[in-house]
């Protein structure tokens, strides 16, 4: 679709004078310009909605990352029991007794 200069009515490009403003758009002979493409219009709303899911997006990736460099990984190796050597087993029921201790401190019956 083309935009007559005159008045700005869109016409098809087999089109030779304007159905508004009666302007001569286009003689094939001569290769008159009387009329101008239209530019291509990026719409500014689009944009604007891509830029902010962008930066959504960016902002809650680095919260889960920023979470995930906070938390405290003192939890011991997944193994089976049976895969525990010894050591690793009293570790383990170490870490467990600790834990409990923490809960049984924090549990508010005894506050």
């Amino acid at each position: 679709m083309f935009r007559c200069l005159k008045c700005g009515h869109e016409y098809k490009d087999s089109t030779t004078h304007c159905t508004k403003c009666g302007n001569l758009l286009y003689d094939q002979r001569n290769d008159t310009i009387g009329y101008e493409k239209p530019k291509l219009s990026i719409d500014r709303k689009f944009v604007l909605k891509l830029t902010l899911l962008s930066v959504s997006i960016l902002f809650i990736l680095g919260i889960f990352s920023l979470i995930s460099s906070c938390i405290d990984n003192s939890l011991p190796d997944s193994k089976s029991i049976d895969e525990m050597t010894n050591k690793e087993f009293n570790q383990f029921m170490e870490w467990k007794k600790e834990q409990k201790q923490k809960e049984y401190n924090n549990s508010p019956i005894n506050k």
